[in-house]
């Protein structure tokens, strides 16, 4: 994070500032590459002024104006505008803006992959809910209809190589290009190394580690040709730690991370961003009976969180949201918790909370 420093230890000169902050641009794909010319400032110029405290002496403000190139505002990057403060403090005066954009969420049916078409479509992308399930994935475009935004389904196993190439060229076909891709389906199993079968293993490696591979393939290589964008991965904090009792999706998780860590440096070059989230306990189907029982969640798996809680599809949707946007053109390669202070505390994740999680399974 960068603070500009005040009174005795400021910079000299507004000057002297600005040449310190000459930084890259955008491209298409929303990805830092090149170098700004340091007297037209564009297409980012960054404004920084001087202004006097209350307390005496000046501080410093800087605004970033990103205002991007005309390829990169015809795929719907928005210009917005930031201040960072000398306390480190970062105000925004719009939302991320993905007009234009073209998306496609695995996993769509339901929880975050549900929550995250909808809010890549309130941002202005045309959406394409990729799931399984069919018709569940039908029930989220048809709302996203409804609300006036664009969506369109399609049912994918993707754990099968045919289906998933099938899926990327049928999003082409309709919307005409691919921008965004939230790779999001994937399944959840309990159980030990001694009682998890070769099936099982099989199973849960195929649709989470072979599945993303695939996304990461074909959607990946769509992206390149329609100029780059990013790309979002959900893997999960069993990715981040050991998690006994689940050593298949324990498993599954960490090869996520290495996979996107390899895309990401792969990728980088082309245009597309790749990072991963890893949800916590979020309140979706993929908890079981303990999803319709409020007081189990709030009291059992809740009271674990440093927040108290358990997390909302929605808070999870919103951070894809903000990755696959222009605000987080610098971010790639990285793994971002969503768990409500989980993974800074598992030694206190106590037995009872496993026992909740392995009684889905049971």
């Amino acid at each position: 994070m960068l603070l500009l420093k005040s009174n005795e230890s400021r910079y000299q000169s507004i000057r002297e500032i600005s040449a310190n902050l000459i930084g890259p641009t955008v491209t298409a794909g929303g990805f830092l590459s090149q170098r700004i010319d340091s007297e037209t400032m564009d297409p980012y110029r960054i404004k920084v002024s001087a202004y006097s405290s209350s307390a005496g002496g000046t501080d410093s403000r800087l605004f970033g104006d990103t205002c991007g190139s005309t390829r990169h505002q015809a795929l719907g990057r928005h210009c917005s505008r930031s201040l960072i403060t000398a306390a480190g403090a970062i105000e925004e005066d719009r939302m991320t803006d993905l007009t234009g954009q073209v998306a496609l969420v695995t996993g769509a049916g339901s929880g975050i992959g549900a929550a995250t078409a909808t809010e890549l479509a309130q941002a202005g992308a045309k959406v394409c809910c990729a799931d399984l399930d069919e018709l569940a994935a039908a029930r989220v475009a048809e709302t996203i209809l409804q609300s006036g935004g664009e969506a369109t389904t399609i049912a994918v196993d993707v754990a099968d190589v045919t289906e998933s190439e099938a899926m990327v060229t049928a999003v082409v076909e309709r919307f005409g290009a691919l921008h965004i891709a939230h790779l999001n389906a994937g399944v959840h199993l309990t159980g030990s190394i001694f009682d998890t079968t070769p099936e099982q293993w099989d199973s849960v490696l195929d649709l989470n580690l072979r599945g993303t591979f695939f996304g990461l393939k074909f959607a990946g290589r769509q992206i390149v040709q329609s100029g780059g964008g990013a790309i979002v991965i959900t893997a999960s904090g069993a990715g981040l730690l050991g998690v006994a009792g689940a050593s298949a999706y324990t498993a599954s998780q960490h090869g996520l991370l290495g996979l996107m860590r390899c895309a990401s440096e792969e990728l980088a070059p082309l245009g597309v961003r790749v990072n991963a989230i890893c949800p916590g306990i979020i309140n979706t189907p993929m908890l079981g009976p303990l999803r319709a029982e409020d007081e189990g969640v709030v009291s059992v798996l809740g009271r674990n969180h440093p927040i108290r809680r358990v997390g909302a599809a929605v808070e999870v949707a919103k951070l894809v949201v903000f990755l696959a946007g222009a605000e987080a053109s610098f971010i790639t390669g990285s793994t971002i918790p969503v768990d409500g202070g989980v993974s800074s505390v598992l030694g206190n994740f106590t037995e009872e909370v496993r026992s909740a999680l392995a009684a889905d399974a049971r």
